[in-house]
């Protein structure tokens, strides 16, 4: 059964923690009972009282748990994108979450990895914009790079500008010679 002084304790808790604290089963929900009962069997201003403090800890208590969620979620979505499919990696999803906790989790974790990846965008269309001056070093049929756009036809000899790191594959392969410009 719920009291003041439980919540209270758990409010407290979950102050000392840096991760979510476990909660009893169907807190949520008996929080709420316990405020409609309180409030339905208040006689007066000390039994008020304590059903607004009791609404300010547990208020306390939602917004200490959404800050954890929002620095879990970021943490978690960084790093997926830095870790790939690498395991060992990634940051663990947060324990103790309510189902309502839990979907909140995984929106915000969804929407910052989108985010994130549009704003990696930044990054790549600045590498994309480093071109090379390349020296074919033998006839190249068209081909497409990796940033998916077409090059070539080629003949032996030939002077082309592309994507350094096209460039680069194509001088691993010795099929073209980067040419340094100053």
């Amino acid at each position: 059964m719920l009291t003041f002084e439980s919540i209270r304790k758990i409010v407290n808790e979950e102050k000392d923690k840096q991760t979510l604290g476990k909660l009893p089963e169907n807190f949520f929900e008996d929080a709420r009972a316990y405020l409609r009962n309180k409030q339905r069997l208040a006689k007066g201003k000390e039994d008020l009282w304590e059903v607004d403090s009791a609404k300010r800890l547990l208020q306390d208590l939602l917004e200490m748990r959404e800050k954890k969620l929002v620095l879990a979620a970021v943490f978690f979505a960084r790093s997926e994108s830095k870790s790939g499919d690498n395991i060992a990696g990634r940051q663990a999803e947060p324990e103790n979450t309510a189902a309502d906790e839990d979907r909140l989790f995984r929106s915000l974790a969804d929407l910052i990895g989108k985010f994130q990846k549009e704003r990696e965008g930044i990054f790549r269309e600045e590498a994309e914009a480093r071109k090379s001056l390349v020296a074919l070093l033998g006839d190249l049929p068209e081909f497409v790079g990796t940033d998916l756009k077409a090059y070539g036809p080629y003949r032996a000899g030939d002077i082309a500008t592309m994507p350094e790191d096209v460039a680069k594959m194509l001088a691993g392969t010795k099929a073209a010679k980067i040419i340094e410009v100053k």
